[in-house]
């Protein structure tokens, strides 16, 4: 409830604290503060402030973790972590992606279930790199048809995101292209000369290098987000 979080919040310190003591080497304790995490990160203001004390770093150390005690926990820490700012974005850049695939690898339906979870968070929007979440495509299929219900939404979801992201990159690509033939296009209808006389290009060149101008900023803009 609004007033748990509220009280949490009030204790001063209480939070970085419990970020603190995920530099613990104790497997037990490590795995109950990933589950204190998992529960204070559904505030937002607490996730924001968990953020501020660098969680994403933290959880992202452990990730290639073999303790199956605590697995479950940690990535559904990194569920719930994922969904503040660009949170999701920084998971991805510490290489987090692979490891949890490996979490998928198991007979434990909780833990498939914590692990579908996360990697769905992860692969919302344009977050994540489309290959890094391809890696998981084999072990969702199945899981798919799960006599579980949440699992086989939760995999059918992560599966969607990931063809989503697929798409956008091919939808890019072919932007790209086009993008470039307007501009070959551009260049045969306005090729370039000098006139001798006034040591000026005529305003055919102008034109062109307007057009070009755009064109490759367009390029260059577009490229930047494959």
């Amino acid at each position: 409830t609004q007033s748990t979080w509220d009280l949490v919040r009030s204790f001063v310190g209480g939070l970085e604290l419990v970020v603190g003591l995920l530099s613990s080497t104790h497997t037990g304790v490590l795995a109950s503060v990933c589950q204190v995490i998992a529960h204070i990160a559904m505030d937002e203001e607490n996730l924001a402030v968990l953020t501020d004390h660098n969680v994403v770093e933290k959880l992202s150390r452990m990730c290639d973790t073999h303790e199956d005690i605590f697995k479950s926990n940690l990535a559904d820490a990194i569920h719930q972590c994922s969904n503040f700012g660009d949170n999701r974005v920084e998971f991805g850049k510490r290489a987090v992606i692979a490891p949890l695939v490996k979490f998928l690898i198991t007979d434990n339906e909780d833990l498939q279930l914590s692990t579908t979870k996360a990697l769905e968070s992860l692969s919302r929007g344009d977050a994540n790199n489309a290959k890094q979440m391809r890696l998981a495509v084999e072990h969702l299929v199945p899981l798919v048809g799960s006599d579980n219900l949440q699992l086989q939404e939760g995999a059918a979801r992560c599966l969607y995101n990931i063809r989503s992201l697929v798409f956008i990159k091919k939808q890019r690509r072919q932007t790209i292209r086009d993008l470039k033939a307007v501009e070959l296009a551009q260049h045969r209808k306005y090729p370039i000369s000098y006139n001798s006389n006034t040591g000026q290009s005529g305003s055919k060149i102008t034109t062109f290098s307007v057009h070009s101008s755009n064109l490759s900023k367009n390029i260059s803009k577009v490229k930047s987000n494959v």
